[in-house]
């Protein structure tokens, strides 16, 4: 959880140089460029592109409404600065950027644009979702889900997996309910999700502090944010703690 928004870019660029050097090629880098400004925007594509990241994903803009051609542009651009041999993703994030990426936008880019080649919806409405699915099912096009509350349903209906803050946090409960889907057993599957769910609904739905005080518990960090985010405050603390242990004691850890 690098704090995206209230970050700088050079920081952007620090952080993804950090990453690369300790990944060392283990396990495919996506790098998050999206930004207010397309400048900026295509700076960190092109940084990202020459460290030697696996791909890029990209944030609508945000503060201000822009239209369809004005989005459509604006992530014309990154794909161009990322090379074609980049892939690109889209992220749709309409309750925190005030901009949503209908199906027929991200249909234009999938076909219009070789390396638009997936897309994380967050936005929570699985109509929304089953747009896109509609909208690009002529195309090499993988559909991620955001909303962890809603994961099975999503991959119920076509969607290739899940991008999650949570699962920074708890990742095995990810892993379990992702095998218990593909190997058809809908009823573990389900049971999984309703501890997804449960963990998303206790960290607050995406909330950078609950996240970092998670992941402080176990081990990973000190939990602190990046101003104006404080960390969590005692009661919260506690509370994460004890689901920390709950997960622990049902994943057998």
């Amino acid at each position: 959880m690098s704090s995206h928004s209230s970050r700088r870019a050079s920081d952007g660029r620090a952080i993804t140089e950090a990453v690369l050097e300790e990944v060392r090629g283990r396990v495919p880098v996506f790098v998050q460029v999206g930004a207010i400004r397309t400048s900026t925007a295509v700076t960190l594509a092109q940084h990202a592109r020459d460290a030697g990241a696996d791909g890029v994903a990209a944030i609508t803009p945000y503060y201000y409404g822009y239209s369809s051609a004005e989005l459509s542009t604006y992530y014309g651009a990154i794909s161009h600065a990322a090379g074609e041999s980049m892939p690109v993703y889209l992220y749709d994030l309409p309750a925190r950027t005030g901009n949503r990426l209908s199906a027929q936008v991200v249909g234009r880019l999938a076909a219009s644009i070789a390396n638009v080649v997936g897309m994380k919806d967050s936005s929570g409405n699985l109509t929304a979702v089953s747009e896109v699915l509609a909208a690009t099912q002529d195309a090499d096009f993988d559909v991620l889900q955001g909303a962890d509350e809603q994961l099975l349903p999503a991959l119920s209906i076509g969607c290739k997996g899940s991008v999650s803050g949570h699962a920074n946090a708890f990742p095995d409960l990810y892993v379990h309910l992702w095998e218990a889907f593909r190997s058809g057993d809908l009823e573990a599957a389900r049971s999984w999700q309703r501890d997804v769910a449960r963990v998303a609904h206790e960290l607050g739905y995406g909330s950078v502090p609950a996240i970092k005080e998670a992941l402080r518990a176990q081990g990973f960090g000190n939990g602190l944010c990046r101003p104006p985010l404080l960390p969590s405050d005692e009661e919260s603390r506690q509370g994460i703690q004890a689901l920390c242990r709950e997960m622990a004691s049902r994943l057998g850890s």
